[in-house]
């Protein structure tokens, strides 16, 4: 998604795959327009322009990070809220030895309303999960 959190994921993820010669990396990034329907976007045509940039930016840095690291990644992008999209791709065809996410580190109130997308998956998926804690989380708690 961007945040700090989903990058010292991928950095923790990449490390695994070059410490693992012949491993694919492959990076989802979720394009969740649900949340964002309201009068900005009706007022603003150009706001569904934007976010498919923004996304399509992110899967060209992403790539290009793996590629400098030296690791092989399949970067995806899904559309659709994040935890349904990334629950139906860890339960697809294409079978993952590990799930790799960040924590966002959500207060417990914005937890409980909107859930956690590293909690469902470590609870749903049908590989291991790993949740990487960024080192500042580490350290506020």
């Amino acid at each position: 998604d961007g945040s700090r959190e989903a990058d010292y994921a991928f950095d923790k993820a990449m490390s695994i795959a070059k410490r693992n010669p012949g491993l694919t990396l492959t990076a989802i990034h979720v394009s969740d327009k649900s949340h964002r329907i309201g009068v900005a976007e009706v007022a603003d045509p150009y706001f569904l322009i934007e976010t498919i940039e923004l996304s399509e930016k992110l899967i060209d840095y992403y790539k290009e990070k793996a590629r400098k690291f030296g690791v092989k990644c399949d970067v995806q992008l899904k559309e659709g809220a994040p935890t349904s999209a990334l629950l139906k791709e860890v339960r697809g065809l294409q079978p993952y030895d590990l799930v790799i996410c960040g924590s966002s580190n959500l207060g417990r109130i914005t937890r409980l309303i909107f859930g956690s997308v590293s909690n469902t998956l470590v609870n749903e998926a049908a590989c291991d999960v790993l949740v990487v804690r960024t080192p500042e989380a580490l350290i506020d708690e």
